[in-house]
């Protein structure tokens, strides 16, 4: 799942996904761009509702901006979520960022 979807609540969301895992839709469950605090809050509610956690994240990392050490890494390594790390040049995540905001429009 990309991008946490502020319109849901947490166990909207967790439910939505653990539903497909138990459907056999979907055999894990992923997420791209959550910041650390969104995982961790993802984590606990999956825990405490007897839900499939997050198994992997995807973070869009580059050289200039590191931001994945400072939060994203501990967070993963805390609760034993892995990292699919797209190492996406800066001009070519505006471009898809940019494609992906007038799609999503």
């Amino acid at each position: 799942m990309s991008l946490f979807p502020r319109r849901y609540s947490y166990q909207e969301t967790l439910r939505a996904l653990d539903d497909l895992v138990r459907q056999g839709k979907v055999l894990y469950i992923g997420v791209s761009e959550w910041t650390a605090e969104q995982m961790t809050e993802a984590v606990r509610l999956a825990d405490q509702e007897l839900l499939d956690r997050i198994v992997v994240n995807q973070p869009n990392d580059c050289m200039l901006h590191r931001n994945i050490e400072k939060g994203i890494i501990p967070v993963s390594e805390k609760h034993g979520i892995g990292q699919a790390v797209a190492m996406v040049p800066p001009i070519i995540r505006f471009k898809i960022t940019t494609k992906h905001i007038e799609v999503m429009s």
